[in-house]
């Protein structure tokens, strides 16, 4: 229920952006991070590999964006990807063109075909493969996605072969921001435990 009431604020024009500074490869390394983890906690990933490939010409990217919904927008795409990726890899990251930011997310999964392409991202679009498994559960997944990258003023669109992996791509505008300060980290002093018992419970 909570995911239609948020289409119906995405349609009705009531979802609010709030723009503000963020650091993007630090963010996105740390969603590379967590699946990561993910990963490693599901035996049945173990033959996949999650690649994070930032633009190398930009080391540091401060841009104006809504982060909260930055990140919903790469983690439904990332959540499809790996969902439907037994084996070889899931790749994400971004590249600077001019004045846009062009995103990527990219798979060796189970393709989609193209009878299915038109219906993608439409409400309860649903993608039903050989193996019986749905692209997405609700068939909302992509379609708030979609609402989302347009709102920032980009475009959503997707390459597929089936049983080769799918690439999805969305861009956004380039609005740079000002430096982030980061708190400095205390360095704690060198504790040495030697000649020590040591319990860890």
């Amino acid at each position: 229920l909570r995911i239609f009431c948020f289409i119906a604020k995405i349609e009705s024009g009531q979802i609010q952006f709030t723009m503000t500074d963020y650091d993007l490869n630090f963010e996105l390394e740390s969603i590379h991070r967590f699946f990561s983890e993910q990963l490693l906690l599901d035996s049945k990933k173990e033959n996949l590999k999650l690649v994070f490939s930032p633009d190398n010409d930009y080391k540091e990217l401060i841009v104006k964006v809504d982060p909260y919904r930055l990140k919903q927008i790469i983690i439904n795409l990332l959540s499809n990807a790996i969902k439907f990726t037994d084996s070889g890899s899931v790749e994400f990251g971004f590249r600077v063109k001019n004045q846009i930011i062009e995103f990527f997310v990219k798979d060796t999964g189970i393709g989609i075909a193209p009878e299915f392409h038109s219906s993608l991202f439409q409400r309860f679009g649903k993608v039903n493969q050989g193996d019986q498994r749905l692209y997405s559960g609700t068939g909302l997944g992509l379609v708030i996605s979609k609402n989302l990258v347009e709102m920032h003023g980009g475009k959503i669109w997707f390459e597929s072969i089936p049983n080769l992996g799918t690439q999805f791509y969305f861009t956004i505008p380039l609005i740079e921001g000002e430096p982030i300060k980061k708190e400095k980290v205390e360095v704690l002093r060198k504790i040495s435990f030697d000649n020590r018992t040591v319990l860890v419970c």
